[in-house]
């Protein structure tokens, strides 16, 4: 996981968490539902990446704990029971995120890490056995 429960109770406050996460009136944050979105978010961020870079990313570079919390907090409005209209601001930072991603997977963005390596090939070494040359220059030294 690229971010922790914690990071979206920072960004969002505990009480704006809690009435998107409590469907069931309990008057506490819903950790499952918080797992729900970071998993989802996690998940979306390295779709964007895994053709560029190794995922998941260990150490997860900041841009990348940054799109995550956005598209998180995103998913969290997108499923909370109550909320008619996606706020402005919420849609604006999905947005910007998922144009950040599209950027990073086409390499217009560069992370501060290793690319991917290329896919793995097969070295043999090995030994050749032949029978000796019929035309070599030597015998064909003449022609």
């Amino acid at each position: 996981m690229y971010i922790a429960q914690v990071d979206i109770v920072n960004r969002l406050t505990e009480e704006v968490t809690r009435q998107l996460t409590d469907e069931e009136g309990l008057g506490e944050v819903n950790t499952s539902r918080l797992d729900e979105a970071i998993a989802s978010a996690c998940a979306i961020v390295d779709g964007y990446c895994m053709g560029r870079y190794r995922t998941p990313f260990n150490p997860i570079p900041e841009i990348i704990k940054s799109l995550t919390l956005d598209v998180a907090i995103f998913k969290l409005y997108e499923r909370a029971s109550g909320i008619t209209a996606m706020p402005e601001v919420r849609q604006n930072s999905y947005d910007s995120a998922v144009a950040m991603l599209k950027d990073i997977s086409k390499g217009v963005v560069a992370l501060a890490q290793q690319a991917a390596a290329a896919p793995a090939t097969q070295s043999f070494a090995g030994e050749v056995k032949a029978k000796p040359a019929v035309f070599t220059r030597d015998n064909m030294e003449g022609f």
